[in-house]
């Protein structure tokens, strides 16, 4: 907030509608810019939403990794050249079901990868 905008937003942003403690002067200011406040809020959703598509439904869901990205990397490039399972497995030291979920996960948006 504080590097696309300015320190007052920022400032009103982290108080959450109360002056920082240390920012003696924000109680003085006549008329609290909230409608510059809402404003930028909406300008960084747009800049954040990409790192919240990105994000699974649930953000807090434990999810274990068996694979290095490396081999989530050769698993999703050999599937986007169209690659056969049993193919990619061979190849990268995985099950075929491994891979078979991982293109799953890959369609579903959540490539994490499980194996």
């Amino acid at each position: 907030m504080r590097r696309r905008f300015d320190d007052e937003l920022a400032s009103l942003c982290l108080a959450h509608g109360s002056p920082f403690r240390q920012d003696s002067l924000l109680e003085c200011y006549g008329n609290k810019p909230f409608g510059r406040l809402h404003k930028a809020l909406r300008a960084m959703e747009a800049v954040m939403a990409p790192v919240f598509e990105a994000a699974s439904a649930d953000p807090t869901e434990e999810r274990k990794t068996y694979l290095s990205i490396a081999t989530l990397d050769r698993i999703s490039a050999m599937l986007g050249e169209g690659k056969r399972p049993a193919e990619i497995a061979r190849v990268c030291g995985v099950s075929t079901m491994t891979v078979y979920r991982v293109r799953k996960e890959i369609t579903s948006g959540a490539a994490s990868g499980s194996g």
